[in-house]
């Protein structure tokens, strides 16, 4: 979709009302807004293809709660096969 588009809009919803006028955010913004940083894991499960441990990141810089983190295990930095 990137090399199509550039932004998207979120329209946000609670039981109160709608939003009527979105917000406009640019792939880039989101990912350098949204993403988090420093992960580590320290690997202390000692079977091949196995990991196990305490995984510690710092948080996104965003301007409003995050409800929930998705932790994927990919082969690659773009997400090939990636899986939770």
């Amino acid at each position: 979709l990137r090399e199509y588009y550039s932004h998207f809009v979120v329209y946000t919803k609670s039981a109160f009302a709608e939003q009527t006028t979105p917000q406009a955010l640019s792939f880039l913004e989101a990912a350098l807004r949204f993403r988090t940083n420093f992960p580590t894991l320290n690997d202390v499960d000692l079977d091949l293809g196995q990991i196990g441990g305490i995984l510690t990141w710092l948080p996104p810089v965003v301007s409003g709660p995050v409800d929930q983190f998705n932790i994927y295990l990919a082969e690659n930095n773009i997400g090939k096969h990636r899986f939770y």
